[in-house]
């Protein structure tokens, strides 16, 4: 049924209406859509389970969803193309959830950086709020209730603060940027009959963005995993100095 009832709305237009919804999307205000960006294109795909009738609530769901998989896609391309540098806090006796001289040199590092946004995780961000150069804003309820996972907690001086929650409590990594544009383009929708009593939308889409960054991975404990890329980093860089001397 969800299928006839899917080719149906088709044939009166249903594939614009899903085109559309790449213009209405609430994404979180880390992002800005730009259909002048033709820079570092990727091309993507999406699928969302219909377990409804009502073409509406699938909507609904095709939207979170999106909204979700380009924000994790954008963080991906971001981390995986950036220059990175490290901030290494572990000379501190406590961890930086309880050293407040730690969480001053964190909170200096961002506020020198000259980026004006900067996405971390809750564990950062929670340290980093106890200080008086943090001040809140409201949530974002469109935010909210359109599910863009990426959310704006404050300002820290004049820097936009944003928690990624997909970042794990113990990845201390920053990602400090001034603006990340989006160019999207739907390519196509389909439905994907599986043996199952719910078959899926399959949306393709290309995605172009253009950012400048900054990825800063905070170095709290030895033996993590951004001290160990650390410790390999400082290798590295000791061979690259041997060999062009």
């Amino acid at each position: 049924m969800l299928i006839q009832m899917f080719n149906n709305q088709n044939q009166n237009g249903i594939h614009l209406e899903i085109n559309q919804m790449f213009n209405d999307i609430k994404f979180s205000d880390v992002i800005t859509l730009d259909k002048s960006v033709n820079t570092n294109f990727a091309k993507y795909s999406t699928s969302v389970q219909m377990s409804s009738d009502d073409f509406s609530l699938i909507r609904e769901h095709i939207e979170k969803d999106i909204a979700s998989t380009i924000s994790r896609k954008c963080i991906r391309e971001i981390l995986d193309n950036s220059k990175n540098e490290y901030l290494d806090l572990t000379k501190y006796i406590n961890d930086i959830e309880l050293d407040r001289l730690a969480t001053n040199e964190l909170i200096d590092y961002i506020i020198d950086s000259g980026y004006s946004k900067c996405i971390l995780n809750g564990m950062l961000a929670a340290c980093i709020q106890d200080d008086a150069r943090f001040y809140f804003k409201a949530m974002n309820q469109n935010s909210i209730i359109n599910g863009a996972d990426i959310y704006n907690i404050g300002f820290l001086s004049d820097i936009e603060l944003y928690v990624d929650p997909y970042m794990r409590y113990n990845d201390t990594t920053m990602i400090l940027l001034n603006d990340l544009k989006l160019n999207l383009e739907i390519i196509g929708n389909k439905i994907v009959s599986e043996a199952t009593f719910h078959p899926r939308i399959l949306i393709d889409f290309n995605m172009y963005s253009e950012y400048s960054a900054l990825v800063c991975r905070v170095l709290d404990k030895k033996g993590t995993e951004n001290y160990l890329k650390y410790i390999s980093h400082l290798r590295n860089q000791k061979i690259d100095n041997i060999l062009n001397d």
